[in-house]
C-alpha cells in the first residue's frame, strides 16, 4: 500500500495541476454585460466614485456614464450622478436608483424600496471669500462645494422630502450621492441596477452601475461596531436651538409629550444612531446627566451601548460614553457602567489642550478623584506626550489623545515609539484602566485657527473641511492603522448649530455658513433640515416635515468610508496578512502629512486589499487533472 501511495504522490507532482475550488461568484464568467460606449448616453450626464467634489458652478462633465464598484456584506458602497444643464436648464430634475439585483450565481436583490440604498441630492455650500488652506489638500479656490445631503426619503422617520424634483440652472451642475448597504447576508457576487435621471416626464438617461460584493471572511460581514474607537462631542440643546430656537420651545417636538428634557432625550438619541450608523460614536450627550437614578440612562440611552437601538447598520453600539457630572459622582457611575457591562466604553473628558481648556495642575486633582472610583473611571486629556511629561500629568492620565501633526511632525519623525512605555503601564497602583492613545485633527493641522487666515502650504495633514479633497477628509484611518493608535477624536458634530464656542453666543446658521476656526465645515459634520426658523428640507409639496432631520455631510460620509477602510485593513491583518496590508499603505501614503491626493491611490489600496480579502474565501487550490482515477489497496 506504502509503494502505491508514493506512485500516487509522483503522478500528482508531475502531471499538470489545475486550479479548482468552489467556483469564485466573482469569476469573469459572472461578469454582467455593460454598455460602455460613450455615444450611446448624453455627454451631459456621467458617473463617478466619491473621490472628487464636482463643483455647482464650474466643471467640464466626466466621460464615463456607467459605474463599477466594490464593497462587502455590511458595508455602505457609495458613488456619485452628476449633470450639467444645457442651455434652457432644467425645471424638474429627478434622479433615482433601481433595485441591485444579481441574477448570477444566485437570485438576491437589494431592493429600492428600503433603506439599504439612499439617494440623497447634493446641497452647496458657498466658500467665500476665504478658502481653508492653499495645501495641495486642498482645492485652493472659492466657490460653490456640495456638502449637505438631503436624502429622497429619511431613512430613520420614512419621510419623502423636496430632495426632488429640483430645477438646475443654465451651466450649472447638480449631483447625487448614492449609498448602497450591502445587506449582512447578501452572497458574493455581480449586481446590477440602473439609474434613471429625468427632467419632469423625459427620460434623460438611463445608465447601468455595477457592484461587486467581496466576500467576508467566514461567510461573514463587516463589523457593525468599528474596531476603531470613535470620540465625537456635540452640544446637549443644539438640535433645539437649531430646529425650534431654544430649550424650552423644543417641547413641540413629536414625541415629547410638551416636555422639554424628553425632546431633548428624543433628539439626542436620533442624533447618537444617526452617528452609529456612520460608525462613528457620539460621547458625550448623556441628558440630563445621571448621579444616582439612571432609568433615564438605561432606558433611553442603554440600547445605543448594547447594540439593540436599531438603525440601519444592525447592532451597532458606542464605544465611548462620556461621564458627564460631576467628579463626587464617579463612583456611582462606575458601579452602574461596570454592573450593566459598559465600563470599556466610559471615559471622562478631564481636559482640552491644556493649559487653554483647564490648567495642568488640575488634570491630576481630577485624575485623582476619577481613579478613586472602584474600578476607576478613565481620564481623556487632548495633548502629547511631550507636554503631559514636562507638566508632571503624564501618569494621571488614561486616554492621551495627541494632535496629528504632533504625532507625526514635519520636519520630523513619527513620535509613536515614545508612547510605548507609557502604554505599557496604568493607574491606580496597576488595578487601573488599560491605557489608551488616540489622535485628532484640529485647526491647527489646517494650518490656520482664525477666520480670515488662510493656511499656508504644509499644512498637509487629513482635513475635514468642504473645500479640502475627498482623499484628505478620508485619509485619517489609514494613518490611524499606520501610526498604531486605537481611536480618534472629532471636536463636535454640531459646532456650527449651537450658541456657544462657534458663533460666540448667538444662534447661526449653518446652511449659510459653518466657517469657524478659519476652516470650512471642520466641526459641523451635520445640518438640520431647518434653521433660525427657516425650513431647508420640506416635504415634496413644501410643507413643513412632521419630524425634523438629520442630515449627514459629503465629509461625514467620507469618515464613514474611512472607518470601512480600516475594517479591511484590521481584517487582513487578524488573517495574517500584515506584509500586504503595510504595502498598501505604503503605496499611497509616505507619512501623516504627504500622501496621494487625487484619490486614485487610496482607491487602488482598498481594491488590493478587497480583493485579497476576498481571496481568503475563495482561495485557488492545486488539484489533479479530472479523470484521473486511482485505486489504493
Amino acid at each position: 500500500m506504502k509503494k502505491q501511495f508514493l506512485v500516487i504522490l509522483a503522478i500528482l507532482l508531475v502531471l499538470p495541476a489545475v486550479a479548482f475550488s468552489q467556483k469564485d461568484p466573482l469569476s469573469p464568467s459572472y461578469t454582467p454585460p455593460m454598455d460602455t460606449t460613450a455615444t450611446d448616453y448624453p455627454s451631459n450626464i456621467w458617473i463617478t466614485d466619491t473621490m472628487q467634489k464636482v463643483r455647482q458652478d464650474t466643471g467640464s462633465p466626466g466621460t464615463q456614464h456607467w459605474g463599477e464598484f466594490y464593497g462587502t456584506q455590511n458595508e455602505f458602497v457609495d458613488f456619485q450622478v452628476h449633470v450639467q444643464a444645457p442651455a434652457g436648464g432644467y425645471s424638474s430634475l429627478v434622479i433615482t436608483a433601481s433595485d441591485f439585483v444579481q441574477s448570477s450565481p444566485s437570485a438576491y436583490t437589494i431592493s429600492a424600496s428600503t433603506p439599504n440604498i439612499i439617494v440623497y441630492r447634493e446641497a452647496y455650500m458657498h466658500v467665500s471669500p476665504n478658502v481653508t488652506s492653499t495645501a495641495n489638500t486642498f482645492y485652493n479656490s472659492t466657490g460653490y462645494y456640495p456638502d449637505a445631503l438631503i436624502p429622497t426619503v429619511d431613512p430613520y422617520t420614512k419621510q419623502t422630502t423636496n430632495a426632488w424634483p429640483v430645477s438646475v440652472a443654465p451651466g450649472q451642475n447638480q449631483s447625487a450621492w448614492v449609498d448602497v448597504l450591502i445587506p449582512q447576508g447578501a452572497p458574493s457576487g455581480y449586481y446590477t441596477a440602473s439609474i434613471t435621471v429625468k427632467n419632469g416626464g423625459t427620460t434623460l438617461a438611463t445608465m447601468p452601475v455595477i457592484i461587486g460584493v467581496w466576500q467576508w471572511p467566514s461567510n461573514g460581514f463587516m463589523p457593525s461596531t468599528a474596531t476603531l474607537q470613535s470620540i465625537v462631542q456635540t452640544g446637549w440643546d443644539d438640535f433645539c436651538v437649531q430646529i425650534y430656537g431654544s430649550y424650552a420651545a423644543c417641547a413641540a417636538y413629536p414625541g415629547s409629550g410638551g416636555n422639554s428634557d424628553q425632546a431633548i432625550t428624543l433628539t439626542l438619541t436620533s442624533l447618537m444612531r444617526f452617528m452609529l450608523d456612520h460608525r462613528w460614536s457620539l460621547a458625550n450627550p448623556i441628558y440630563p446627566p445621571s448621579t444616582t437614578n439612571f432609568a433615564t440612562l438605561e432606558t433611553s440611552y442603554g440600547p445605543l451601548l448594547n447594540g439593540t437601538s436599531g438603525g440601519l447598520l444592525n447592532g451597532a453600539k458606542l464605544t465611548s460614553a462620556q461621564f458627564q457630572p460631576a467628579v463626587t459622582y464617579a463612583q456611582n457611575w462606575s458601579t452602574e457602567f461596570s454592573n450593566k457591562g459598559w465600563l470599556s466604553e466610559l471615559f471622562d473628558y478631564s481636559c482640552d489642550e491644556p493649559p487653554n481648556g483647564c490648567a495642568w495642575s488640575s488634570v491630576s486633582s481630577k485624575a485623582s478623584s476619577l481613579h478613586a472610583a472602584t474600578p476607576p473611571v478613565p481620564a481623556l486629556v487632548t495633548t502629547n506626550i511631550a507636554n503631559a511629561t514636562n507638566n508632571g500629568v503624564l501618569n494621571s492620565i488614561d486616554w492621551l489623545v495627541p494632535i496629528i501633526n504632533d504625532m507625526d511632525p514635519q520636519g520630523g519623525t513619527l513620535q509613536r515609539s515614545n508612547y510605548s512605555a507609557w502604554l505599557a503601564g496604568n493607574c491606580c497602583s496597576g488595578t487601573g484602566p488599560k491605557r489608551r492613545l488616540l489622535s485628532y485633527l484640529s485647526c491647527e493641522s489646517a494650518g490656520t485657527c482664525s477666520n480670515g487666515t488662510v493656511g499656508g502650504t504644509t499644512a498637509t495633514w487629513p482635513n475635514y473641511d468642504i473645500d479640502g479633497k475627498p482623499a484628505a477628509n478620508r485619509a485619517m484611518e489609514w494613518l490611524s492603522y499606520r501610526n498604531g493608535v486605537t481611536g480618534e477624536l472629532s471636536y463636535e458634530a454640531t459646532c456650527g448649530w449651537e450658541t456657544g464656542a462657534c458663533y460666540g453666543g448667538s444662534n447661526g446658521n449653518p446652511w449659510t455658513s459653518v466657517y469657524f476656526f478659519g476652516e470650512w465645515g471642520d466641526g459641523t459634520s451635520v445640518y438640520p433640515s431647518s434653521s433660525s426658523g427657516t425650513n431647508y428640507v420640506t416635504a415634496p409639496n413644501g410643507s413643513t416635515l412632521a419630524t425634523p432631520i438629520i442630515l449627514p455631510s459629503i465629509r461625514l460620509k467620507h469618515q464613514r468610508d474611512g472607518m470601512q477602510d480600516y475594517e479591511y485593513l484590521n481584517v487582513l491583518t487578524t488573517a495574517g496578512k500584515t506584509s500586504l496590508v503595510t504595502t498598501e499603505i505604503n503605496s499611497w501614503i509616505t507619512n501623516s502629512y504627504k500622501f496621494e491626493t487625487t484619490g486614485a491611490g487610496l482607491l487602488a489600496a482598498r481594491s488590493a486589499l478587497g480583493s485579497a480579502m476576498h481571496g481568503l474565501t475563495y482561495s485557488v487550490t492545486l488539484l489533479p487533472p479530472t479523470g484521473l482515477t486511482v485505486t489504493v489497496n
